[in-house]
């Protein structure tokens, strides 16, 4: 394993680089990692055999001067993540976030792209309506005609409130 070090005039460690083979490659942390120079750190990227990935965790972290987090999801050299948006970040107080599987927009509970007031959803890749409504087809897409068919010999209240967890059937 080979370590290279680079340094800021004020001689603060500036950046750190592992590499193994030629590649960059670090199991136990950060391949390559990157600083401000007063010492606060500014980026970190997670490489194994020279590909951006990582088990359990955020590939790519940022930082701004303020402190703000930035976080990348990857699997595959594509953005992907189960369990929550796969690219997150804060830009002028406006949180923008995009939920990825397998290098597709996607996302069943929710909205697969917003940044501020700005909505979009999407699934396995194809966008189904703009705003705080999806569309019909979105609707059809998560819950089929069968289990809305159901639904609808409930009591109306009941299924009202089942609905709009969904969304506007």
């Amino acid at each position: 394993m080979e370590v290279v070090d680079e340094y800021h005039p004020n001689s603060q460690l500036a950046r750190r680089a592992y590499k193994l083979n030629g590649v960059s490659h670090r199991e136990d942390g950060p391949a390559f990692e990157c600083w401000y120079d007063n010492g606060q750190p500014h980026y970190c990227v997670y490489n194994l055999n020279g590909r951006t990935q990582r088990k359990g965790g955020p590939c790519f972290q940022a930082w701004n001067c303020s402190g703000r987090l930035i976080e990348e999801y990857y699997r595959d050299d594509g953005y992907h993540r189960i369990d929550g948006p796969a690219f997150w970040r804060e830009i002028n107080g406006a949180i923008h976030e995009e939920w990825w599987v397998n290098n597709q927009l996607h996302r069943v509970d929710g909205p697969a792209y917003s940044w501020g007031r700005e909505v979009q959803w999407w699934l396995r890749g194809k966008c189904y309506g703009y705003g705080d409504t999806p569309s019909k087809e979105f609707c059809d897409k998560i819950l089929p005609p069968t289990v809305r068919q159901v639904l609808q010999t409930l009591p109306l209240p009941i299924y009202e409130a089942i609905a709009e967890q969904f969304c506007a059937i």
